[in-house]
């Protein structure tokens, strides 16, 4: 066990935070202005929202991925988005060009060429094997709890109840998902790790990168190339698209042609919202159906002197797609992905609040469409002074003072 630096999360919470202050000192460079902690406040959402702080992915129908070349051939097929694919080549053309000049440490195993370990992650694959854990989950608390359900009605009773007990801690919708910890930043595509050694081990984290005779030309050359250091784990670069640097790079690689950081954020992503409703009709439509099944009433018949109890099989409600969708409309459906996503995105509302932000969203959907309704919704709660964790929330709560932030 290390006696400095923590090397897993198991230790007691008093010596973790201990450790992790000693981290924080230790790793920092008060004059690379790149390496930045990633884990603080709203930074912790970079690549995963835009510049109202609206949930976004990157939009693979519009803009390339590009692969990004390795020797190792178990991490072939590694993908960024392609100016920072671009932006990395020349990096380690970088560290090249070093190695051939003597003027960096050549026997690094991290540090004298970069390797990458891991890149773009797709957010709707995550999304749906995380949600496929939570279905199961849903599943076996209605056996194990013997809930008898016999129509849709009784099953958005059960999954109401079930949710509130788990949305504190873990998201349910698409959007809330990837605003979350459940979320990796690698989903923005800005994302390149060049070492695949575990996230909690700060005690490697010190030796294999702060320690390393080529720390201060890494940290230098990421600058140059408009690359972040993340902080927490320097084995991560995360490209700086409000950076000169960078921008040069999305300006000039093919298929990209970006102007600023704003026309990267508009035309590189598009918001979660766009599909969200139906994906939440889906998600309940397709737990209706799992976790309905026939089961056993005894009851009482009336026709006999002698009261005789008759078993009887009860049959839910069946339904086709085409039936769901046309009983239950989108303002059904609409009512209750803003009720969650208050709740999971822990915006300080006051009931009257909440009550008129439901109700304009509703007129916005009777006069237009799902699409603005939803995204209109989402412009609200997206306030990053309303959620747990932000700036301002620890600001409020005297967790930071105001030179801290």
């Amino acid at each position: 066990m290390s006696t400095l630096f923590k090397e897993n999360n198991k230790e007691n919470t008093k010596l973790l935070y201990a450790k992790k202050i000693l981290y924080d000192v230790i790793i920092d460079e008060s004059e690379y202005e790149n390496l930045i902690d990633f884990y603080f406040a709203e930074r912790y959402l970079y690549g995963r929202v835009d510049s109202l702080y609206l949930p976004i992915v990157v939009d693979t129908d519009r803009v390339p991925l590009a692969t990004i070349s390795t020797t190792n051939t178990e991490q072939t097929g590694l993908q960024a988005l392609s100016f920072v694919v671009a932006a990395f080549n020349d990096l380690n053309q970088q560290f090249s060009k070093k190695q051939l000049s003597g003027q960096i440490d050549t026997t690094d195993p991290y540090l004298s060429v970069l390797e990458a370990k891991k890149g773009y992650q797709d957010p709707q694959f995550l999304y749906n094997e995380y949600i496929n854990k939570i279905v199961e989950v849903a599943a076996n608390s209605v056996k194990e709890q013997n809930i008898k359900i016999s129509n849709f009605n009784q099953f958005a009773s059960f999954f109401d109840s079930f949710v509130s007990k788990m949305i504190g801690e873990m998201p349910l919708t698409f959007s809330g998902f990837v605003k979350s910890k459940y979320c990796p930043m690698n989903v923005s595509g800005l994302v390149i790790d060049i070492s695949d050694q575990s996230f909690a081990n700060d005690d490697e984290k010190i030796k294999n990168f702060k320690e390393s005779k080529n720390w201060n030309f890494y940290l230098n050359a990421c600058r140059s190339f408009g690359f972040y250091v993340d902080k927490s784990n320097p084995f991560r670069l995360i490209a700086n698209i409000g950076s000169e640097e960078m921008l040069t790079y999305a300006r000039n690689t093919s298929g990209c042609l970006f102007t600023s950081t704003i026309d990267i954020l508009s035309s590189a992503y598009k918001p979660t919202y766009l599909n969200e409703l139906q994906i939440f009709r889906t998600l309940m439509f397709n737990l209706y159906q799992l976790v309905k099944k026939p089961y056993i009433v005894y009851e009482m018949c009336n026709q006999t002197k002698t009261g005789t109890t008759i078993q009887k099989t009860v049959f839910p409600e069946e339904l086709t797609v085409q039936q769901f969708n046309k009983k239950y409309s989108n303002q059904y459906f609409l009512k209750k992905y803003m009720s969650i996503r208050i709740k999971e995105s822990k915006v300080k509302l006051e009931t009257y609040e909440q009550k008129k932000i439901i109700n304009d969203t509703l007129s916005i959907l009777r006069t237009k469409n799902d699409i603005a309704a939803v995204s209109s919704f989402e412009k609200v709660i997206a306030e990053t002074f309303n959620y747990s964790g932000s700036l301002t929330d620890l600001l409020n709560n005297g967790i930071l003072s105001n030179s801290e932030g």
